[in-house]
């Protein structure tokens, strides 16, 4: 019976043969290897240690490179990553507090510290309102009127949120408090900003380069960020390693083939996140003899 074969594509730029000989543009060898799912390593150490490090610099390196894109973008990013802090902050509170006693009052108060800080944060992009974007080059009023509509809706889900927290701040061990219904709302409601900040993140990219940055987005960084990272899931990353492989091998080639115009600076940063994916592609190879 044939055995599947994953191609390990580390991002060849260019067909390589015996005789190849390497751009000096770039400090690692970029080679097609074949090997099978049942070959590569994925120990619990390996991915603390190595994997996870490097997929967290990965998902910075492309905010960062999205704020190069779009100057101005940086409202939009900070309220993503004010966002994986909530979701980070209830996880823990989750894991931590299974029922909610006078115990688990610090991580209710650190968690409305993170809501609040959303909250100001949405504030203040709601006061400049078009101010915000409008001195922005090549983006449409539908565009602005858009990301306003979709602040507003996050904004909206992030007072009923500082209400929850409030309301089991004062309720804990009362014959009042509705834990579970409480804790089911908080969680639709992480779910509903997550969603938003989500849409918003790549919302004001310019034309010529989003479709580009949408796909890697959608398919390479949000996996990343959402299913492994954020579920603390290296099984999804051995499971669907050949997609995300494959949508930053694409984003890569697009970029070598220079369909897109990107700063010098902006392309140093582009090979440092391809060097940090190659990094975890050979820990994952490395005891196979390669």
């Amino acid at each position: 019976m044939l055995r599947t074969t994953l191609i390990l594509c580390l991002f060849a730029t260019f067909s390589l043969s015996a005789e190849t000989k390497f751009s000096p543009e770039y400090s690692e060898v970029d080679i097609f290897q074949f090997v099978t799912k049942d070959e590569l390593k994925m120990t619990p150490f390996r991915y603390r240690a190595y994997i996870r490090p490097q997929l967290r610099s990965i998902r910075s390196e492309y905010y960062q490179l999205l704020r190069r894109v779009r100057p101005g973008h940086d409202y939009l990013i900070d309220l993503k990553t004010q966002t994986e802090k909530i979701e980070t902050e209830w996880r823990d509170f989750r894991e931590s507090c299974p029922e909610v006693t006078e115990g688990c009052l610090p991580g209710i108060k650190a968690l409305h510290r993170e809501v609040q800080s959303l909250d100001i944060q949405l504030l203040e992009i709601q006061a400049q309102s078009f101010k915000s974007f409008s001195n922005l080059d090549d983006i449409e009023l539908e565009d602005i009127f858009r990301v306003m509509e979709n602040i507003n809706h996050m904004a909206a889900h992030t007072y009923r949120m500082k209400n929850t927290l409030e309301y089991l701040e004062m309720l804990t061990e009362t014959p009042y408090l509705r834990e579970a219904q409480s804790k089911k709302r908080f969680e639709e409601d992480v779910m509903r900003i997550r969603t938003y900040s989500e849409v918003l993140v790549t919302s004001l990219i310019p034309n010529r380069h989003s479709l580009m940055f949408n796909l890697l987005w959608r398919n390479f960084i949000r996996p990343i960020d959402r299913e492994i990272l954020g579920k603390d899931s290296p099984e999804y990353l051995m499971v669907y390693l050949e997609r995300l492989n494959y949508s930053f091998h694409e984003f890569h080639m697009r970029l070598s083939k220079g369909r897109h115009q990107l700063s010098e600076n902006d392309l140093q940063l582009v090979s440092t996140i391809h060097r940090r994916w190659n990094t975890v592609m050979r820990v994952l190879v490395r005891d196979i003899g390669f």
